[in-house]
């Protein structure tokens, strides 16, 4: 494959008002702040293409703050000459955090405490953390990829946090109880 990354969105609207936003549609887009963060992630991105010159694929969230984000980061390739494009991809969706939808994002640390007791827990409705990585992995491992890398290009999947975080510590073979070791800031690229 001509390399394979993944990034945050950048700071949302939700982010911005401190609130859990994880229904498609709900608190959409991102804050200037953002729109900025993702195009400097898209310079980062920039330098460390490899030099085949094959077109990058971003795979992304159907969220609108990861469909922003990716625009943001095309608009940056596009303009130094990189024919890069973007793709919604289901698999990479926000993690459903049920009945604390809408709720203030303090509630976060006690749904990463219930992941680390129990990475299959449901409290409340949330998606557990089994269940995110399972939709992530078939992203990874699916035919899209897996059609990207027989042809030699480089893929970014723009998508979460929770869901990149727990994407990031399936692959690497950490205990999923300890995803929230591998969060990414806002527009975080790796």
């Amino acid at each position: 494959m001509g390399g394979l990354w993944v990034m945050r969105h950048g700071r949302s609207r939700a982010n911005a008002a401190g609130l859990v936003c994880s229904r498609a549609g709900a608190c959409t887009g991102l804050v200037p702040e953002g729109q900025a963060q993702a195009r400097a992630a898209g310079l980062v991105l920039l330098g460390e293409l490899p030099p085949s010159g094959l077109a990058p694929v971003l795979l992304s969230s159907p969220f609108k703050r990861a469909q922003e984000t990716a625009a943001e980061v095309l608009v940056v390739l596009r303009g130094a000459g990189v024919a890069a494009e973007v793709e919604e991809e289901p698999g990479l969706a926000e993690r459903w955090f049920g009945e604390l939808e809408g709720a203030p994002d303090s509630v976060y640390p006690e749904v990463w405490a219930d992941d680390a007791r129990d990475p299959s827990c449901a409290g409340k409705g949330v998606e557990s953390v089994e269940s995110v990585a399972a939709r992530a992995k078939a992203v990874l491992e699916g035919p899209r990829l897996a059609a990207l890398a027989a042809a030699g290009r480089p893929a970014v999947l723009v998508a979460h946090g929770d869901t990149l975080s727990i994407l990031c510590a399936s692959h690497s073979g950490s205990a999923l109880a300890a995803h929230r070791d591998h969060g990414l800031p806002p527009a975080g690229l790796l």
